[in-house]
Parts: C-alpha cells; structure tokens; sequence
C-alpha cells in the first residue's frame, strides 16, 4: 500500500545513505520520492538515465565559452554535481538502463565513500 511504502522510505531515510527503489512502472516511486522531498522542503532534481547517458551529462564538461573568444572554454556542470553543490536531493530514474561506464562512475557517490571526484576539476565532492 502507498501508505506502508511510504513508511519504508522514511525508515530508510534514517540511515544516511542513498535508497534503491525497485518495483514495476507505474507503481509511484517517483511520486513517492517527489512528496516526501516536497513535505521534507528539499529541492528534488530528478535525472533520467538511459543508454545515451555518460559521466559529461552527469559530472560537467569544459563547453564553449558563451560570447568568449575563439578556442575559450568554461566548465558547465552535469546535472548530478550541480545537485549535489546545491545539496538538493537526487532520483536518479531508471538507473538499469544506465550504460556500465555510468554505474561504476556513479559507485563512489552511493557507496560507503557517498563523494564524487571530478578529474577535470581536480576536485572530490561530498554527498549531502
């Protein structure tokens, strides 16, 4: 029932690690993660993962630079770091259709280490 899952959830949130949703389409998980994050008054950045995904959508890249000179270069975050420097929280939708790069780009940030070290930046940042 929505209620028992709901429930689940935020025994799961006690703990301070990421949650692994499973179950049929359909069912109310995004709904789900999007009441609680609302109720919780936390910003929900929801990334829709498929087999196009890669670590620049996710991380960042160095972009052309917008009204820069010719060659000029600025980093733009992904969509993952720009959550996790806002301390939003994160649903990352349909992770089993994310490419094998992806997921193991993603482990640091849902294992035990919960960070993300961006190479280009020379960097590593905390999961909230």
């Amino acid at each position: 029932s929505p209620r028992r899952n709901a429930a689940r959830v935020l025994r799961a949130m006690q703990l301070p690690k990421p949650i692994l949703l499973e179950g049929s389409p359909g069912v109310g998980k995004t709904s789900l993660v999007s009441a609680l994050a609302k109720a919780a008054g936390h910003n929900l950045v929801r990334i829709n993962l498929s087999e196009q995904t890669d670590m620049m959508d996710l991380l960042g890249a160095d972009l052309p630079a917008d009204g820069g000179a010719a060659g000029e270069f600025r980093w733009a975050d992904g969509a993952f770091l720009a959550a996790l420097k806002n301390g939003d929280w994160v649903l990352l939708d349909e992770l089993n259709l994310a490419p094998q790069p992806v997921l193991e780009g993603l482990n640091a940030a849902l294992d035990h280490r919960a960070e993300v070290f961006v190479p280009e930046l020379g960097e590593t940042f905390r999961c909230p």
